[in-house]
């Protein structure tokens, strides 16, 4: 009978902390995607719909990320409001993760809990950005900027071209910084938690890397199939985004940013593991039996 490593089941070691905190931040991610949907039609269109005097009556949530909000806007709504509507969702996941970032920057001396609000603003405005980025890219329905771009182009209004070059330079600018930003803070926060005052060198940091960065990052770009926003896209976000990443990575290997962090905080435990499986296992049940298929209140 093969027996597990002893380094992977001790805490004490960088490996087993390594595994640890891999099993910690697995669940996180997937659920920073679900709550970046989540205020992008609760927070976001269902709110911006009622403020104009429409109605929300229902939220359909898939488990690859995609979101529908069942609204509907008031007869002969003003051009405003509907832009409003359409720039609502982007508005919010982007705001909820500027506040997130501001909270895990109150968090330093806790870097292991500090990781959940950093992951999750990073998710909220990597999906914002993205999302300002690919639809301006390609215009189109069902997408929200795509919207804008056509109903300012249907109003026959001289600024609809100036818009969407507009849109599309700051969402590259604001896709390319907060993969960068984000990326570089994970990268030396995951270092800290496993190796403490100590750096990956060589094999080990391309493993790290790899692990931590590359194919989390990969994977999360390739579960959401674009052409259901911007029909016709394909997979180039999802290429884009992965590169990306990959781009960081390999400047990470060269550029190492240290976090000052003493070794007696608390390392992640399986207190931590538990908590993080949990609320994924309770996000997938209610997304499966209940979310898909859309929840109706109205």
């Amino acid at each position: 009978m093969t027996m597990v490593p002893a380094c992977i089941l001790n805490r004490e070691s960088p490996t087993g902390r390594a595994v640890s905190l891999a099993l910690f931040l697995l669940p996180i991610v997937y659920l920073a995607d679900i709550v970046s949907v989540a205020v992008h039609e609760i927070l976001g269109h269902g709110l911006s719909a009622v403020l104009v005097g429409g109605t929300f009556s229902g939220l359909i949530l898939k488990w690859d990320g995609m979101g529908v909000a069942l609204c509907d806007l008031p007869v002969a709504a003003p051009l405003a409001h509907c832009i409003l509507f359409l720039a609502s969702g982007v508005m919010a996941e982007m705001v909820l993760g500027v506040l997130l970032l501001g909270f895990a920057m109150l968090l330093r001396g806790r870097p292991d809990i500090q990781l959940v609000p950093l992951i999750v603003a990073f998710i909220c405005v990597i999906d914002g950005a993205s999302y300002v980025l690919w639809n301006a890219y390609r215009p189109v329905p069902p997408g929200d900027i795509g919207g804008i771009v056509l109903l300012l182009s249907a109003e026959q209004l001289p600024v609809a071209s100036t818009v969407r070059w507009a849109l599309l330079a700051v969402g590259a600018l604001l896709f390319l910084g907060a993969t960068l930003y984000f990326c570089v803070s994970v990268s030396a926060r995951v270092e800290a938690l496993i190796l403490c005052d100590k750096q990956f060198v060589g094999p080990s940091r391309l493993l790290a890397l790899f692990v931590f960065l590359v194919l989390p990052g990969s994977v999360a770009w390739f579960i959401f199939d674009w052409d259901q926003l911007a029909p016709g896209i394909g997979r180039l976000p999802s290429i884009i985004g992965a590169l990306s990443i990959l781009a960081v990575a390999t400047l990470l290997f060269w550029h190492r940013p240290t976090l000052k962090r003493e070794c007696s905080l608390r390392p992640v435990t399986w207190r931590h593991i538990a908590g993080s499986w949990i609320c994924l296992i309770a996000t997938v049940i209610a997304i499966t039996r209940w979310f898909k298929d859309g929840v109706m209140w109205g």
